[in-house]
């Protein structure tokens, strides 16, 4: 059953060049019809449908993308589809979102979820979906693992204190992320039990996520998201023209001299283990 305070956030940015030549710059993979009769993000938004409807529902893209985006997704408001200016990875993207759902709902709980995951057995995936945001409610930041099926160089680790059994609903400390590794690292990771790929999906409450990521940021020379330029920005007000400031408090944000200084790292690298 959906709940009224729990919002999803789509990353569906990309430069459509992880599969060329079926993908290209306005037809990255998310908006290609790759498995069945939808295309990624089309899948995504359904199977995600039974705990977040599409109104509680924010695509982050780019500006080649989103007109291919609106037109796929009509059921999403237009104005919950933003393009980024310039790629920053997803940091910003998340710390952006985690300050508009809070404008909207000072009990958000969000989810972040990627646009182009294949995942066959949807009704099982969203168990853990409800588990991770019962968890974000109670302050934690949650990120959902993947057992590892060799030893790839394409996923970034997550290591836990232990060996864990794949299936587990209960919430697991996590040690550390680890960025994308060589062979022979990957090999010892799996060999070990304990690191799992990072999904890339992350479950967090507005309070959690601002205050313990944008404090790991300053003190680790990371920039979660600019907090010093983030708390310029003015509330959005909740009225039936809510969404019209916020073309302005994007502009602000986004600014060329704001971007620069945002680098492009992803979520993993500020320090999530300091924070739950």
């Amino acid at each position: 059953m959906a709940k009224s305070n729990h919002y999803g956030l789509i990353l569906a940015g990309g430069r459509g060049t992880r599969f060329w030549p079926l993908s290209r710059r306005t037809r990255a993979k998310q908006v290609l019809n790759v498995l069945g009769e939808s295309t990624l993000i089309e899948a995504t938004v359904a199977r995600l449908s039974p705990l977040i409807p599409s109104q509680r529902l924010w695509v982050l893209t780019n500006s080649h993308l989103r007109a291919e985006i609106v037109r796929q997704l009509p059921q999403v408001p237009e104005e919950q589809i933003l393009a980024e200016p310039e790629q920053k990875n997803t940091a910003p993207a998340i710390g952006l979102a985690a300050h508009i759902l809070q404008s909207i709902d000072k009990d958000s709980v969000m989810g972040v979820f990627p646009s182009d995951h294949v995942i066959l057995k949807p009704r099982r995936y969203l168990q853990f979906v409800r588990q991770a945001f019962r968890a974000a409610e109670q302050g934690r930041i949650v990120v959902l693992g993947i057992a590892p099926r060799g030893p790839d160089t394409g996923f970034g680790y997550i290591e836990f204190p232990g060996v864990v059994k794949p299936g587990s609903l209960d919430p697991i400390p996590v040690v550390k992320f680890r960025e994308k590794p060589d062979q022979a690292t990957a090999r010892r990771f799996v060999k070990a039990g304990r690191f799992y790929w990072n999904a890339g999906m992350f479950f967090l409450a507005y309070g959690r996520a601002a205050g313990g990521l944008a404090a790991a940021s300053a003190q680790d020379r990371y920039d979660f998201i600019l907090a010093a330029e983030l708390c310029r920005l003015p509330v959005l007000l909740r009225t039936e023209a809510r969404f019209s400031p916020l073309r302005e408090h994007l502009d602000r944000l986004c600014r060329p001299r704001t971007l620069a200084r945002c680098g492009r790292a992803g979520l993993r690298r500020h320090r999530l283990e300091r924070c739950g």
